[in-house]
């Protein structure tokens, strides 16, 4: 018996890792999406209170279901998808920190 890629056994062992890495994606993934409901729970509590309250917002009950069926009628091209860091998610992270709401008082 070897344990070549070219062999049953090196196939499955293979399969076997790529399940793995599938599920520590998966695990990672929920983990970070509760972090952030945890974190942003006060934010969502009273985002869906105005949704409910000023009719001009009511169509945000729709977005998170919309982008979901989105996501998942193109599965098949986001898997194909590589993944692949780069440094322009910092430019607008800062961004997004550095900004300021129009009409506060600065600190």
């Amino acid at each position: 018996m070897t344990t070549d890629v070219g062999t049953p056994e090196g196939v499955e062992a293979a399969a076997a890792r790529a399940a793995s890495e599938r599920r520590r994606a998966w695990i990672a993934t929920a983990c970070l999406a509760t972090a952030a409901v945890g974190v942003f729970a006060p934010i969502l509590y009273y985002m869906i209170i105005h949704w409910k309250v000023v009719p001009d917002y009511s169509h945000g009950f729709l977005v998170a279901p919309l982008a979901a069926y989105f996501a998942w009628e193109r599965r098949a091209r986001l898997r194909r998808t590589p993944v692949e860091p780069s440094w322009w998610g910092w430019s607008a992270t800062w961004l997004g920190s550095t900004a300021r709401r129009s009409g506060s008082a600065p600190p």
